[in-house]
């Protein structure tokens, strides 16, 4: 049977009755590359909308292995080192940041937490 389409979902949006609610799918992708776009907006005081040209940045970064939560930490490591400064802070966007180059580039800047 159809599940409902609810929320605007576009029916590849909608989640598979069966699948592991764990196993990357691309619908877990493009959620997380909402919440990650919508965490960036917040961050920088922007309004990127979530299209598709926003969006695939993120994606494409997701499918190679990076977590929600590196993607999070690499915008509040950018927005510590940019916002504000006149010449850098245009480059606080989606395709400055999740750049295949420039991602990993800034996720390898990141602090590893030791315990």
């Amino acid at each position: 049977s159809q599940l409902p389409v609810t929320n605007n979902q576009t029916p590849e949006e909608i989640p598979m009755s069966g699948n592991r609610p764990d196993a990357p799918s691309k619908n877990n992708f493009n959620a997380d590359a909402k919440d990650i776009l919508q965490f960036l907006n917040e961050k920088t005081g922007r309004k990127y909308q979530p299209v598709k040209s926003n969006l695939n940045f993120i994606v494409a970064r997701l499918k190679e292995g990076a977590t929600p939560g590196q993607c999070r930490q690499v915008i509040a490591n950018r927005c510590r080192k940019w916002k504000g400064d006149e010449k850098m802070d245009q480059y606080l966007r989606p395709a400055t940041l999740f750049n295949a180059e420039k991602f990993a580039q800034y996720a390898g800047e990141l602090v590893v937490n030791e315990t």
